[in-house]
């Protein structure tokens, strides 16, 4: 009787699960937020936005059908290396192992993936790894649903000379696919009219000069989405032409006033989240911000003074039960951060009108909370932080 069952259960299509979040998260800078969100949860001190315009040969790769995917891509890299547990949140979707983790602000499982709105293949490689992703399972060899992408180790298993081709998009800031690489570098190939005719993902084409906007829109707001974060200090925006081996900055926003006590008080989330009830955990500190845009050959700076604090006995007593309850680490934690950079007539300094405050969830998210202050709390977003 035992041999008459047949495997026969529910099973979800990859591609239309992907569709589906691409449709609740929104095309635009969200997707390089998200980007920021990963780097600063892996402990990143800078992440670096390039777009990547050339083309790669293509005699050496993976398979004839990956070499569509040798053109024109954007790049984020960061100074975090992936551990054993980001390799697994980083394949499940939607059952994220930073669920398990205190610390961190990521907690779905499924923001990494708005980079489907931009490409079909997502890759990247990290510490000694190289991973591709291929959710159709139509362009990597040996690839099934149950498997839906590859993942080596070049330092054991050197890529070179059968995969030298396959190797050279990653060979950037300090990359060579051959030795341990003490960063994590993304790359997504932007998906072309011809694979977007073809995708069950996404039927959107994105051109470089479309990333170059995106790029540009993430400078407008690259202060804001550094203020509440926990360890990045700097975000860069870099391009590379065709033909060059170097990529060339174009805008970069960091902190200016950097220093081990302000690294303590910028990460005092990282400790509330795991210190006693009865310890008083709040501070105060003031940070400096520094705009740099290369191509305008401008500078501007700007200071908030941010005050942050755990919640009380009672807000802690409430977060342990809503944790438990929804199956995630909430913290009560609330900052305040206000604008007090100096007005001194010139063009490249603040306006002395306060700006409208913005809410975060230690990125800015899409609200405004009609005060001169921004505020900052673990709120318990959406997935998709709307």
């Amino acid at each position: 009787m035992e041999s008459a069952w047949q495997d026969f259960g529910q099973k979800v299509d990859l591609t239309a699960r992907l569709r589906e979040i691409l449709i609740n998260y929104p095309e635009g800078t969200s997707i390089l937020k998200e980007l920021v969100q990963n780097a600063d949860d892996a402990k990143a001190t800078t992440i670096k936005f390039c777009l990547d315009y050339n083309t790669y040969p293509a005699g050496s790769i993976l398979s004839p059908q990956m070499a569509q995917f040798q053109g024109p891509a954007l790049l984020a890299y960061n100074d975090g290396v992936f551990s054993e547990k980001d390799f697994q949140s980083i394949s499940r979707i939607g059952d994220s192992k930073k669920r398990e983790q205190i610390g961190k602000t990521g907690r779905f499982g499924v923001g990494f993936n708005a980079i489907y709105h931009l490409t079909d293949v997502p890759s990247f490689v990290s510490g000694e790894h190289l991973v591709v992703f291929d959710p159709h399972c139509k362009h990597l060899p040996a690839i099934s649903a149950a498997n839906p992408g590859k993942k080596i180790n070049f330092v054991t298993h050197d890529l070179n000379p059968s995969l030298r081709d396959q190797a050279a998009p990653y060979q950037l800031f300090g990359c060579h696919a051959s030795q341990y690489f003490p960063g994590t570098l993304f790359r997504f190939p932007l998906r072309t009219q011809e694979q977007a005719d073809s995708s069950t993902i996404s039927k959107q084409v994105y051109k470089p000069d479309k990333i170059a906007g995106l790029l540009q829109d993430l400078n407008q707001e690259a202060t804001l989405v550094l203020l509440f974060l926990k360890c990045i200090q700097s975000i860069e925006v870099l391009q590379l032409m065709p033909g060059h081996r170097e990529p060339e900055l174009l805008f970069s926003c960091s902190v200016a006033n950097s220093s081990p006590g302000l690294l303590l008080q910028r990460q005092l989330f990282l400790h509330a989240s795991a210190a006693p009830a009865d310890e008083v955990v709040a501070g105060t500190y003031k940070l400096d911000l520094l705009s740099r845009d290369l191509t305008a050959q401008t500078k501007s700076s700007t200071s908030f003074l941010v005050c942050q604090r755990r919640g009380p006995q009672q807000l802690l007593t409430m977060a342990k039960e809503l944790s438990k309850q929804f199956q995630v680490p909430l913290v009560a934690w609330g900052a305040v951060a206000a604008d007090i950079t100096p007005v001194d007539g010139s063009d490249n300094s603040s306006s002395s009108t306060p700006p409208a405050g913005r809410a975060f969830c230690f990125l800015p998210l899409p609200a405004s909370t009609s005060l001169p202050v921004h505020i900052n709390g673990y709120f318990e977003l959406s997935s998709n932080r709307r």
